[in-house]
């Protein structure tokens, strides 16, 4: 059985403890990976751009991503 909705149930202290717990794990995560994703989206456009911060270095990321569209 599948339930969905808000628990209008009362939880006890280690209850709501782990329930903030979790979703404070949640929230880190999403956080996480959003930010990880924006970099990558960001040095994606200044790579496309030609834009060199360093010069003579690359992550590399801009090549696999241009031979990863041309296949």
């Amino acid at each position: 059985m599948f339930l969905a909705g808000r628990n209008k149930r009362a939880l006890s202290a280690r209850q709501r403890q782990v329930q903030r717990l979790s979703m404070a794990l949640v929230l880190s995560v999403f956080l996480l990976f959003s930010a990880a994703l924006g970099i990558l989206l960001l040095y994606l456009v200044k790579s496309s751009l030609g834009i060199d911060l360093i010069p003579g270095f690359s992550f590399g990321v801009w090549d696999w991503f241009q031979q990863s569209l041309l296949k």
